[in-house]
């Protein structure tokens, strides 16, 4: 309570005298800049951040800019949004929200995406870990077509998911790729092959796709790819298995 009276006996000082009595007030040493306050941080150490926003020895907490510090910091892959509050008489506090990792594309390169379907840092193949890498597209149409874009990384999200409720477990899905005349390829993981669903009918084809790599792995044969493309109208597949050999 006692500070609250205090901050507005301050604010009130300022705002009521003349103007050059205020800037007097406004530089006096009791408001020099002390303390930098960060929350909300994860992926940066506070020395990296302090060193980002340096400030000037003795320089006034009102004299500070602080959208020059709010564009400073959004530059950093990992904040994606930035609140700073100046606390009288001494003290800045930055709360910064970071993106959370949604997915990974590739788009020319890989990246993690966030929740807002926007590629926010380019990463290496260590850095996938469990996600599926969506690919297909390119950094053009990223650019020229957000929302085609968040509808076509939604729609690869929906059938790996899809993918993951139907085919075996042992088969991991390392990538769903959109080609141009194909369909979606779900391509697993350790080389054990790949899918080739078509632009539609997925759950039935998926369904399908058990099947067969039910059948062929009681047989203790590998399946390199089963496709589906141009057959919308039959109940079969072509098969094409490790040793070579094709079957429907």
């Amino acid at each position: 309570m006692i500070k609250k009276t205090i901050f507005f006996i301050i604010i009130s000082l300022i705002i009521l005298i003349p103007y050059h009595f205020r800037e007097s007030i406004k530089h006096a040493s009791i408001f020099d800049l002390k303390k930098i306050v960060f929350s909300n941080v994860k992926h940066y150490k506070f020395s990296e951040l302090l060193e980002k926003v340096h400030q000037e020895e003795k320089k006034s907490i009102f004299d500070i800019d602080l959208y020059e510090i709010n564009q400073t910091l959004l530059k950093l892959p990992w904040i994606k949004k930035v609140v700073i509050t100046r606390i009288l008489p001494d003290t800045l506090k930055i709360s910064l929200e970071e993106h959370k990792i949604k997915g990974v594309v590739f788009i020319d390169k890989l990246y993690y995406y966030g929740n807002d379907y926007k590629i926010f840092l380019k990463i290496s193949y260590s850095d996938i870990g469990d996600y599926t890498i969506f690919s297909g597209l390119n950094i053009d149409f990223y650019e020229q077509s957000h929302s085609e874009f968040i509808n076509n990384i939604s729609e690869m999200e929906m059938l790996r998911d899809l993918a993951k409720t139907i085919l075996p477990n042992e088969f991991e899905i390392s990538e769903i790729h959109k080609t141009l005349f194909r369909g979606y390829e779900i391509i697993f993981k350790n080389s054990r092959g790949k899918i080739l669903l078509g632009f539609d009918s997925f759950e039935d084809n998926l369904k399908k796709a058990k099947d067969i790599l039910n059948h062929f792995n009681k047989e203790k044969k590998e399946v390199l790819l089963i496709a589906f493309q141009e057959m919308k109208e039959s109940d079969s597949a072509v098969v094409k298995l490790k040793k070579g050999g094709i079957n429907e």
